[in-house]
């Protein structure tokens, strides 16, 4: 298994957390896993670093969910925007996929289990992509060679 799945893993950390009661009022949000990170600064790899550091849904609230979701796309928005001109295409597929995630998530008003059941409805193959190991591989690697991302 890479490790850079950390991404995919945020992501579906916020997506498809099943069996949470999420409408507890005093639930807090959890963190994500922090990489390592030794890149060079630009803005595209801090970007990726914020997507690894966007809090997931275990315990969280949908409005937290929510939040979170909106810190996510932020980043992503941030990594596309300074998507350096040697990225792999695979690269724009991962961010297609993660903005179909993160649709989901708005589209459910942060209500976990209804966004996983839409996303995994409307697109099982983004469910399948984002939860496999091999899926977005040049995009990974390309993460690990530029940016020096690296699960902890």
């Amino acid at each position: 298994m890479r490790a850079v799945r950390w991404g995919a893993i945020a992501l579906l950390a916020v997506a498809a957390c099943s069996g949470d009661d999420s409408s507890s009022s005093s639930a807090t949000a959890s963190t994500a896993p922090t990489p390592t990170f030794m890149g060079d600064g630009s803005p595209f790899c801090n970007a990726m670093l914020g997507v690894g550091q966007v809090a997931g849904a275990q315990g969280a609230t949908p409005a937290q969910v929510v939040e979170a979701n909106r810190q996510l796309e932020a980043h992503l928005d941030e990594a596309q925007a300074n998507t350096p001109s040697d990225a792999p295409p695979d690269f724009d597929a991962l961010i297609d996929d993660y903005r179909l995630a993160t649709t989901a998530i708005f589209d459910a008003r942060g209500n976990v289990e209804a966004a996983f059941e839409k996303l995994e409805a409307e697109h099982p193959d983004v469910v399948a992509r984002l939860a496999s190991s091999s899926s977005h591989e040049e995009a990974y690697t390309f993460l690990v060679e530029r940016c020096g991302i690296n699960a902890p």
